[in-house]
């Protein structure tokens, strides 16, 4: 009985998790460092990550691919708001919400669907590292007067 109560209540707080990354994952950020950040949910064989991407498209590229169940195991009905307090810490690099544009959507959605076609659950180091690759020349391209 007790087992079947700690299932629900997980399937309820990975959920919340699920519906938080349905809207984090709508906006681009741009950093106090002048960085993008892009935090979105990926499903592989059932079970769900988030990614997260601070980059500037030149060099300096990072890529964290975490296993949303660690969180909801270890935190239970905080998951979410330990998420959001490693995505969006309080008191430094503060993140400001940005419009979205083409290229950056289009650049998603091919990560996206990359990791979730390579993505085995025990390779996140490798996955990360392909992704930086892919990020190299994603930057805003400012109108010409």
């Amino acid at each position: 009985m007790e087992t079947q109560v700690k299932e629900k209540a997980n399937e309820v707080n990975l959920e919340k998790i699920e519906k938080y990354f349905e809207t984090v994952s709508k906006h681009l950020f741009l950093t106090e460092k002048g960085k993008f950040f892009k935090a979105f949910p990926v499903k592989v064989k059932n079970k769900l990550y988030y990614v997260a991407m601070e980059f500037d498209g030149i060099d300096s590229n990072n890529v964290y691919i975490s296993d949303v169940d660690y969180y909801v195991k270890n935190y239970g009905s905080c998951a979410k708001n330990v998420i959001s307090n490693i995505l969006f810490p309080q008191h430094y690099n503060k993140k400001t919400s940005i419009p979205n544009f083409k290229a950056m959507k289009e650049k998603v959605a091919e990560i996206k669907k990359f990791i979730e076609e390579k993505f085995d659950g025990t390779n996140a180091q490798k996955i990360q590292d392909e992704v930086k690759k892919m990020l190299v020349g994603l930057t805003v391209k400012k109108k010409e007067e």
